[in-house]
């Protein structure tokens, strides 16, 4: 049985890509991508939880990656574009814990929660 963690997304969708089982992910990060799917279309989880093996075998990653607390998702999105996807989360009112980077030539969004 599939498991979900919102109307759209599974929980494997979010969980670490190595395999291993890892699956750690904010609420607030699952929140704003279904919020995000619900107006631009189906999404991606390019890169949800990494268990700390994973994230070290990943290319540029950061060390210290929000991805192995689950506080980051990489996310893409069937209509709009990384600006588009930015500013509704701006909207949407969460900028105070939430940063986003936008790449622009792979098309997709980091998005990461720091409740600090």
């Amino acid at each position: 049985m599939t498991m979900k963690v919102s109307k759209n997304y599974k929980r494997e969708e979010y969980s670490c890509k190595c395999g291993c089982g890892f699956m750690a992910v904010d609420i607030t990060l699952i929140t704003i991508a279904q919020l995000l799917r619900d107006k631009y279309g189906s999404g991606t989880v390019r890169s949800g939880c990494r268990c700390k093996k994973h994230n070290d075998e990943t290319k540029n990653s950061n060390p210290n990656s929000f991805h192995v607390l689950g506080m980051a998702v990489d996310l893409s999105f069937k209509s709009g574009n990384v600006h588009e996807w930015a500013r509704e989360i701006e909207v949407m009112g969460f900028m105070e814990w939430v940063q986003v980077v936008k790449y622009e030539e792979d098309n997709f969004c980091h998005i990461e929660i720091d409740y600090r």
